[in-house]
């Protein structure tokens, strides 16, 4: 999570840089690029894994219930 924190604080950055411009006032910092590769890359990482833990807790889910059942019909 903290490259999506760096993320959004580089385009605040650059959108308060890119405001300044338009204002015809100095910038005071840099105008960041290139974000969303990083972004991109966090999703495809977390995305797989939160894949992973969502199918585990259906089935743990799953079993939990047919545990339940089996117990309430003794």
């Amino acid at each position: 999570m903290k490259w999506v924190v760096y993320c959004l604080v580089a385009h605040e950055t650059s959108i308060e840089q890119l405001r300044l411009i338009a204002e015809q006032r100095p910038q005071s910092g840099a105008i960041v690029g290139g974000v969303t590769k990083h972004l991109l890359d966090v999703q495809d990482k977390l995305g797989g894994v939160l894949l992973v833990v969502g199918f585990l807790s259906l089935g743990i889910g799953m079993l939990a219930n047919a545990a339940a059942y089996l117990m309430a019909t003794r």
